[in-house]
């Protein structure tokens, strides 16, 4: 009979322990899956940081070169507001322009 009250106490024991792991993993899995969304959004969110900082780079670089290159704002002036010199003539192709809605109903 003692052995029968030890495997009795060995399999209480085992259910017990069975219970409380089945019992945590049934709390913990939604903290889990809660952690696991806000390391992916972070991930995201990091991605979208570097991709803003590094356009900030280029506007800083862009406005570091007009506010001490003359010539840069005659690019810009030239590109932007087609401003041309006296005596120079500003062509502006126009083919790059998006192809209208209704192109296809034209022909």
């Amino acid at each position: 009979m003692g052995k029968n009250k030890e495997i009795d106490a060995i399999l209480s024991w085992s259910l017990f322990i069975a219970a409380v792991v089945i019992a945590a993993g049934v709390f913990l899995y939604p903290l889990y899956q809660t952690k696991k969304s806000r390391l992916a959004e972070l991930e995201a969110r990091k991605k979208v940081l570097a991709e803003k900082e590094k356009v900030n780079e280029q506007l800083a670089a862009k406005v570091d070169a007009l506010e001490n290159s003359p010539e840069a704002v005659e690019k810009e002036a030239r590109e932007k507001f087609h401003m041309a010199r006296p005596g120079e003539k500003v062509l502006i192709y126009e083919n790059n322009k998006k192809k209208p809605d209704n192109a296809d109903e034209i022909k």
